[in-house]
């Protein structure tokens, strides 16, 4: 794309970063824990284990994994600080998951939360009933997901959009909408 360049282009990019610091507890609240919560989930709550019989398959196809327990043990982290003071906020998550980052702005959390959805629906791109009912699952998830980022941003951040999906993610949700009006 174009870059308008120079430093009013950097200041504009910059104002629209929303801090995330002071959000957290409403991050946790509105849009994580709902989330967590819905049926077709549990896949999603927890790192892959190194121990599990798919994992090397898992982590050749998957080069940047996410979950929703290291998501929010990330955001609980930033609120507190830094990495291991997470667990001082009550907010009930696994204490076999560390922080693996802290967020300085939204739009860092949303990208982690996105991969969750598109690394599940990444890894589940076979043709059979078991994959195109995961990836039906992982999908309407990830809509829910963005309805309750999208109201929380409304809320918080009236005259700041929320940044699209990535180019990765809006292709990935292309072809599993072609794949499904060819099965169907």
């Amino acid at each position: 794309g174009c870059s308008a360049g120079g430093r009013s282009g950097t200041r504009a990019a910059a104002a629209a970063r929303p801090s995330i610091h002071g959000h957290e507890a409403t991050i946790l609240e509105k849009i994580i824990k709902p989330i967590r919560n819905e049926p077709g989930c549990a896949l999603l709550l927890h790192p892959v284990p190194k121990s599990a019989p798919f994992y090397e398959h898992y982590s050749m196809r998957i080069s940047h994994p996410m979950d929703f327990d290291t998501l929010q043990a990330n955001v609980m982290s930033t609120a507190a600080g830094g990495p291991g003071a997470s667990k001082a906020l009550g907010f009930g998550s696994n204490d076999k998951v560390d922080a693996t980052a802290q967020y300085e702005h939204v739009d860092e959390f949303v990208r982690d939360a996105r991969r969750i959805f598109s690394n599940a629906i990444r890894y589940n791109c076979y043709l059979d009933k078991s994959s195109t009912a995961l990836r039906r699952t992982f999908t309407s998830l990830l809509y829910k997901f963005e309805a309750r980022l999208l109201e929380w941003n409304r809320k918080n951040f009236p005259h700041d959009a929320i940044l699209p999906p990535t180019p990765p993610l809006k292709l990935c949700l292309s072809a599993i909408e072609g794949a499904f009006q060819t099965l169907t």
